[in-house]
């Protein structure tokens, strides 16, 4: 059994929680015992047990005894702010998801305080690897102690460029991600870094930068420089979809590219890709647990020249891949029996 702390209770560490709790074959191998969080326990359980997006937890959800009960499943709770206050010693991997902790100096204190490995849930440039599920965890050795799962949209990028670049090549390509609203965003217009981002998230089409183009290189190296990218954060709470333009090595027909999605699609571990071949819109993807839906309906070709567009739950998938990634991390690389 691989033993998951989760250090940051917001969005993405309450979707991995209720993801582990709706999935009980994942149960039967990794168990959450610890959540950190500067939130009271009983916060963390009323925002646990009802969430706008993806609704009513179906299990009970109550603060017990210092900790968090879910069904009959007791979870450590502290609330430390600090990382050397923490005590990982009964803990395998660290799930960071507080987005405040992204140097290696931060990272490594979780590994100081007793935890065997780390995972960001966020792009990092100190880590020792980054990975998507799917398309590259087979570069993980025994030696890594610190990863990065990339973020929801490169999640979703990654295997559809995969998949495209073995099947046909990519000389070069350009990405914009329509994304639902994220907590970094203002409710109304306030300060922020990103002066676009400081307008009030629910009012307008905000245009902003993305971190996942640029990712791509570290996780298939063959493309990188070859793929940029930009986000429009759109008026909406959950689901994204990602517009993808890409040049390729050869021309092809719109049949033979989607063919191809669905049939590599299905090769892909834990189901982590789906198609779409429905009338669909956004709210119809929420609580979708793969990486990318491809909508089929949407491929456009001219030549060498074709448009993909894919649907992903940035909250529900991503969550799933890291849950996916700490069971392969376990028990396929043994990051618990490597670093005893």
């Amino acid at each position: 059994m691989i033993r998951i702390a989760i250090n940051g209770f917001g969005r993405i560490g309450r979707c991995v929680l209720r993801a582990w709790v709706e999935n009980r074959d994942l149960q039967k191998k990794l168990d959450i015992v610890h959540i950190n969080s500067p939130a009271s326990v009983e916060s963390a359980a009323h925002l646990l047990k009802y969430d706008s997006v993806h609704g009513v937890c179906p299990d009970v959800v109550e603060a017990s005894d210092g900790g968090l009960r879910i069904g009959s499943h007791m979870i450590k709770y502290t609330q430390h702010r600090q990382l050397n206050a923490l005590s990982w010693d009964e803990v395998d991997i660290v799930f960071e998801c507080s987005g405040r902790f992204k140097s290696r100096a931060d990272l490594n204190t979780h590994i100081q305080q007793g935890a065997h490995g780390v995972m960001l849930s966020s792009p990092g440039q100190e880590v020792d690897r980054t990975i998507v599920f799917g398309v590259n965890e087979q570069q993980i050795t025994q030696s890594d102690r610190m990863i990065s799962s990339a973020s929801c949209t490169t999640n979703c990028l990654a295997p559809i460029l995969k998949m495209t670049h073995d099947a046909f090549g990519i000389v070069s390509g350009f990405m914009t991600t329509t994304h639902a609203m994220t907590g970094d965003q203002r409710l109304i217009d306030s300060t922020h870094n990103d002066l676009c981002r400081a307008r009030s998230a629910s009012q307008s089409i905000i245009p902003t930068k993305t971190g996942a183009a640029s990712s791509i290189g570290l996780v298939i190296p063959d493309l990188a420089g070859k793929i940029q990218g930009m986000a429009l954060r759109v008026p909406t709470v959950n689901v994204s979809m990602l517009d993808l333009t890409l040049k390729l090595k050869q021309a092809v027909s719109v049949e033979c590219l989607n063919d191809m999605f669905k049939d590599e699609a299905s090769k892909l571990p834990n189901n982590m890709v789906a198609c779409n071949s429905l009338p669909l819109v956004s709210t119809d993807f929420n609580h979708r647990f793969e990486s990318a839906i491809i909508d089929l309906r949407q491929t456009c070709v001219q030549e060498d020249l074709v448009k993909i567009m894919a649907w992903y739950d940035n909250e529900w998938g991503f969550a799933h891949r890291m849950l996916d990634l700490a069971e392969y991390w376990g028990e396929k690389v043994g990051i618990a029996a490597a670093t005893n």
